[in-house]
């Protein structure tokens, strides 16, 4: 199967994906949400210390999915 046609049943399909990709999307949801709430102000570190869930102490985690939600 060509990469585009995985793409594309990927996207049609989000349960195929791999957990780290499901996880990811799971929080950047969270993540934007954030940042759209402080009006684009808040870098990682306060996006980190505005999730009041506590469900992630990994700031290279976070780092990483900051960066593809923004």
């Amino acid at each position: 199967m060509s990469t585009y046609y995985r793409v594309k049943d990927l996207e049609s399909r989000p349960e195929k994906r791999s957990l780290r990709g499901q996880h990811d999307d799971y929080y950047i949801s969270d993540i934007k949400r954030i940042w759209l709430d402080s009006k684009y102000g808040h870098g990682v570190r306060k996006v980190l210390a505005s999730d009041e869930s506590g469900r992630h102490s990994c700031s290279a985690l976070y780092g990483r999915m900051f960066n593809e939600a923004v």
